[in-house]
């Protein structure tokens, strides 16, 4: 267990080290419109906000987030935008149908973002953003959670930081790293558009806010217009969240929309 994260600990750090950053810690996809909005700023091009503002919408047939299910395995519809600014500030608003099979009442989850991203190269990334974890019509679940996160090439690592884990009163961490691969067309039979991708993860909870545990995923990708992608996905844990059957291997499909 110690072994795990010290490995993704020094992960993180010597990609970030690098530059001088996700279901599932991840900077939102239109938070990489910032470099181009600035280079077309730069260049004296007019105001355009489709350059500016992007969002997806997807269907999931579970929401699984760090290798738990967030919906008692059933379902969920999803959406999100975010605002790209030409400094490379973003916001964004992202929402998802839940069910905790508790008594807590939660039925709908509200992510809130407002971060930085800043390309240092061609090859390196480096992002920084605070999420505001909401569950309207409940009460106390919301929690703010503060994530670093740097990508080399296909290798993304990210650090996430949390005061108040799932609202417990007490710190939690969350250490994950990714690698995302685009598959050459030539190596599947001339297919283009397709990717495969995999992630470890290690969860430090506060014994108030459940079990540390360790998460793992494996995904295929395919897009299916330029728009649209199909995404199906491996994930499962270390059993250690004692959330059975929410915490146990989980195979998933999402269809993705981007605009």
């Amino acid at each position: 267990m110690v072994s795990v994260k010290s490995f993704l600990v020094v992960a993180a750090l010597a990609s970030i080290t690098s530059y001088s950053y996700a279901d599932d810690a991840t900077v939102p996809p239109s938070a990489d419109n910032s470099n181009a909005t600035l280079a077309n700023a730069s260049a004296g091009g007019s105001y355009n906000l489709a350059d500016h503002l992007s969002g997806t919408a997807d269907i999931v047939s579970n929401y699984v987030w760090r290798g738990v299910s967030q919906t008692d395995n059933a379902p969920a519809v999803q959406t999100g935008a975010t605002y790209s600014f030409d400094s490379g500030f973003y916001a964004g608003l992202w929402g998802s149908s839940v069910n905790f099979k508790n008594d807590s009442g939660a039925t709908t989850e509200l992510d809130y973002v407002v971060g930085f991203k800043h390309k240092l190269t061609e090859d390196f990334n480096v992002s920084v953003f605070g999420t505001h974890y909401n569950y309207p019509r409940t009460s106390g679940l919301d929690y703010n959670e503060y994530t670093l996160q740097g990508s080399y090439k296909i290798l993304t690592a990210t650090f996430a930081y949390s005061h108040d884990e799932f609202s417990s009163g007490h710190s939690g961490e969350y250490y994950n790293l990714a690698a995302d691969y685009p598959v050459p067309g030539q190596c599947i039979f001339n297919v283009p558009g397709v990717a495969v991708g995999a992630s470890v993860g290690r969860f430090e909870l506060p014994t108030e806010a459940g079990f540390s545990y360790n998460d793992y995923k494996l995904y295929v990708s395919k897009e299916l217009t330029k728009n649209f992608k199909l995404i199906v996905n491996f994930t499962d844990t270390n059993g250690e969240n004692r959330t059975y059957p929410a915490d146990k291997a989980h195979l998933f499909a999402d269809l993705s929309a981007s605009f």
